[in-house]
């Protein structure tokens, strides 16, 4: 019996040696000693925090290095920067205000527009950017006129096509010219190139301008665009030749003067090139001419003030991009008169679908036959056609791409109004005082759009518009000492890397200038833009002095 309870005993002992093992051996990993709890339900002991608090974005905390209980947790509590706490020393970076960087860290380059100085003409004299933008609109003005004369005046005297016809154009009392070589008006150029081998012209077709450049070029006998017997354009602009007039199986055109035919220009006397080249009539084609190269509707109302406003909004000489067919309605509608285009247009539309559009014997027979006279007298009829909306996009086109006698040399040069440099270094333009228009700057990889700052010295009352992407954008400009803040925050789209080009064109010799930057400047998909007011006109400098992370 006492061996039994010995060996009970001893069971029990071991038992219960066992059990506080067993439940160490199942949570190894707690320490509340409440294996039902959850988190921290393990064994029991004595916790020991770490020294420092550890944190998340939200809050801070103590860990007991014996397991992952967390004391003294609580959220962060901001200082007086407004952005480190003061318990934990975390810093929040979406509270940190924005820092400004180098703009050498975010811009790879900057290029720059600005007022071009005076430029050298074809003599070598120096002139400003609208003394020879007027010029260049006189000029044209000349060639327009002189070529519909050509074609559509009467008596011309000394060019009466009767043989080849050059008029040299006139810069004031002068003759314009480019080393020693004229800028001419040359009837053989007249509509289009120059046609080889023409001695007559008895089949046209009304489609093709090189017939019509034809009919300039035969001076002899057998030219249908040029007789009484079957069609004549001389004499339009009087409203000449717009009657048939038959006499017994004769049909003829009658050269007298219809006046509810003549052009809307057209005053009493000759039109001749010297009687219609009038200075009302030139100052109206220039003030066309600038219209339309200012993007404005062309009505020709000249004044001195209007035509100077215009003048002032057109960035470039030459006319690459020039509108051609704004010019020709104008020709349409202000110089002949819309009425007689459109009945003109009429007459094409009828040769064409009835007489395939060929004028030739045979379907002058045709025309004269299915023509209605009363008293031996048509006013309606094809016979009358003029052929102006052929002819007249043919001139416009002919004298803007004149060339001075015997070279290649455009009569008309482009040039910008703004010239254009571009660097790498950020501070070229630091000390370098201009009239800018313009500063781009390149970013050298994706970036968002923050605030960027400047230094503007030499010049007051300069204000900044902003243009990203393409894109207007509405920024607010503040002063911070010395520097100009410009906040970019507005746009909210992402600005890759430039892609755009770095143009470079600042000559200001006029005939020597190799840079075609008037056709506009590249700035690819990816920029920033400034673009400066300057009320005054002053000079100044630019220092990019750096750009915000945020």
């Amino acid at each position: 019996m006492k061996n039994f309870k010995k060996k009970f005993l001893s069971a029990m002992l071991a038992c219960l040696m066992l059990s506080p093992c067993a439940a160490g051996f199942a949570a190894c990993d707690n320490g509340s000693g409440n294996p039902s709890d959850s988190g921290n339900a393990g064994a029991q002991h004595e916790h020991t925090w770490s020294a420092n608090f550890s944190y998340n974005d939200s809050k801070h905390y103590k860990i007991c290095s014996g397991c992952n209980e967390k004391s003294e947790e609580g959220e962060h509590t901001y200082g007086t920067d407004g952005y480190t706490c003061t318990v934990c020393g975390y810093e929040n970076e979406a509270k940190k205000p924005a820092q400004k960087q180098s703009a050498a860290d975010v811009f790879g380059g900057v290029k720059a527009s600005y007022v071009r100085g005076n430029i050298a003409d074809a003599d070598g004299t120096e002139k400003s950017f609208n003394e020879i933008l007027d010029r260049q609109f006189d000029l044209l003005a000349q060639d327009i006129l002189y070529r519909l004369t050509y074609v559509y005046g009467y008596n011309q005297t000394a060019h009466n096509r009767t043989k080849n016809a050059k008029y040299t154009l006139k810069n004031g009392e002068k003759d314009f010219s480019y080393q020693g070589n004229n800028a001419v008006v040359n009837s053989n150029t007249l509509l289009a190139a120059q046609q080889e081998s023409v001695t007559e012209l008895t089949s046209v077709n009304i489609a093709d301008i090189n017939d019509f450049q034809k009919s300039v070029q035969a001076v002899n006998s057998n030219n249908y665009l040029l007789d009484a017997a079957t069609i004549n354009f001389v004499g339009a602009i009087e409203g000449r030749y717009m009657v048939v007039r038959k006499s017994g199986s004769s049909k003829m055109l009658n050269s007298a003067k219809t006046d509810n035919c003549a052009w809307s220009w057209y005053q009493d006397g000759a039109s001749t090139y010297s009687e219609f080249s009038t200075k009302n009539n030139i100052d109206k084609m220039k003030m066309a001419i600038a219209q339309v190269a200012a993007n404005k509707a062309a009505d020709g109302n000249y004044s001195e003030a209007a035509y100077n406003t215009a003048l002032a909004e057109i960035g470039a000489l030459g006319f690459d991009g020039f509108d051609n067919a704004k010019l020709v309605k104008f020709i349409k509608s202000n110089v002949i008169g819309d009425s007689l285009v459109n009945k003109d247009d009429e007459y094409a539309s009828t040769i064409k679908t009835e007489y395939n559009g060929i004028i030739d014997d045979n379907s002058l027979v045709e025309i004269d036959g299915e023509t209605t006279f009363t008293s031996n007298i048509a006013t309606d009829s094809p016979r009358l056609y003029k052929g102006y909306s052929m002819v007249l996009p043919a001139i416009v086109s002919q004298a803007i791409g004149n060339t001075f006698e015997n070279t290649m040399q455009k009569i008309y040069p482009a040039m910008n109004r703004y010239a254009v440099q571009s660097f790498d270094n950020l501070r070229a333009f630091a000390n370098e005082a201009q009239a800018y228009e313009s500063i781009v700057l390149m970013p050298k990889t994706e970036i968002s759009a923050t605030k960027l700052a400047l230094k503007i010295k030499g010049a007051n009352n300069i204000g900044v518009k902003c243009e990203i992407n393409g894109e207007a954008v509405q920024v607010s400009a503040a002063n911070d000492g010395e520097l100009l803040l410009i906040d970019l925050h507005a746009y909210a789209k992402k600005i890759g890397a430039y892609n755009g080009g770095k143009e470079n064109d600042f000559s200001n010799n006029l005939f020597g200038n190799s840079g075609a930057g008037a056709a506009g400047i590249n700035n690819g998909a990816h920029y920033i833009k400034l673009i400066f007011e300057n009320p005054n006109g002053g000079k100044f400098s630019v220092e990019i002095d750096g750009y915000y992370n945020k």
